[in-house]
């Protein structure tokens, strides 16, 4: 049954999908840059992207049954955060050097944005969910 796009709410592992679009953005954005920056900045960019995603899904597949697990999946969570405020900087010196060359960088940011929410909303949640494991 569908559900109307007004009705829809967020699911619980959205920052799993926002993790890949993200990447997935980024990728398509890097391949635009010219070719002479493709070192310096493309690829730094691009793993940046793809180190969010990873710690995300490593975080994700962590189910805490003691401290140190939960410890685990919180220490990717804070990876998965720092990468994402290293991609925002990253991506504001590129759009500072290519902004009236390169489009897309306009659907970047917002993913970005969304991502750092999401990844606080579940350290949140899991503070919750977890709290018999940290007492």
């Amino acid at each position: 049954m569908s559900v109307l796009k007004n009705d829809r709410q967020e699911s619980s592992v959205q920052f799993l999908e926002n993790a890949y679009e993200l990447q997935v953005a980024v990728y398509k954005l890097v391949v635009k840059f010219p070719k002479r920056y493709s070192f310096i900045i493309g690829n730094p960019i691009a793993k940046l992207a793809m180190d969010c995603h990873m710690n995300t899904k490593y975080a994700n597949s962590i189910y805490p049954t003691n401290k140190h697990e939960y410890q685990l999946r919180r220490d990717y969570i804070n990876k998965a955060m720092g990468n994402c405020q290293n991609l925002s900087s990253q991506m504001d010196i590129a759009l500072n050097l290519f902004s009236a060359e390169i489009n897309g960088f306009k659907a970047v940011l917002p993913l970005i944005r969304d991502q750092l929410r999401l990844l606080k909303g579940l350290k949140e949640s899991d503070k919750k969910r977890f709290k018999t494991i940290l007492e």
